[in-house]
């Protein structure tokens, strides 16, 4: 994860205006967007600007278990670049609702609003869920080297990569206790 973008006070066509006008490293182009499954209205404010947006509904559980494995997977499968505050300061906060004492609810039940997730402060949670959910657990993506053959080698995005796993240790590991309950 890199190049994280955070703002607030703005509404969806705003967000829109300031991404599609956002400088890009030399050789760099953005080729798709996920969003939120439930977020038609501003996915489709969102395409009148930068192009479709994607969307699909993986059940919560899957995706945040997808990403448990990936974070527990040695080498690392997510690496997050220290310049994502934001992710980082809201990954120790991720956490299942709490039950009542009195409640038969199961967590894996989708009951109420469909979210066993504590809403609070989590929408850099909610931007990497809906990326991880659909491309990994949902199987919407293929690797880049798959799509640009021998030309992805070359390209800025897998030297960025490639440094980043040679050199880095990934920045959760300092933040998280990993394989923390969620």
């Amino acid at each position: 994860m890199w190049r994280e973008y955070y703002g607030k006070y703005l509404n969806t066509y705003q967000h829109a205006e300031i991404l599609g006008e956002r400088e890009q490293p030399s050789d760099y182009k953005v080729t798709g967007y996920w969003g939120d499954p439930r977020g038609a209205d501003e996915a489709s404010t969102i395409a009148m600007i930068l192009g479709y947006v994607g969307s699909f509904d993986v059940p919560w559980k899957k995706s945040v278990e997808q990403i448990k494995r990936m974070l527990k997977d040695r080498p690392t499968k997510i690496y997050i670049d220290p310049s994502c505050t934001n992710l980082i300061r809201e990954f120790p906060q991720l956490h299942v609702k709490p039950l009542s004492r009195n409640s038969q609810q199961d967590t894996q039940e989708q009951t109420g609003d469909g979210n066993i997730q504590h809403k609070v402060d989590d929408h850099c949670m909610d931007a990497l869920r809906y990326f991880i959910g659909p491309h990994f657990v949902a199987g919407a993506g293929d690797h880049l080297a798959d799509i640009y053959g021998e030309e992805y080698r070359y390209s800025e995005s897998a030297d960025y990569l490639t440094t980043l796993m040679d050199s880095a240790v990934p920045v959760l590991e300092q933040e998280l206790t990993l394989g923390r309950e969620f």
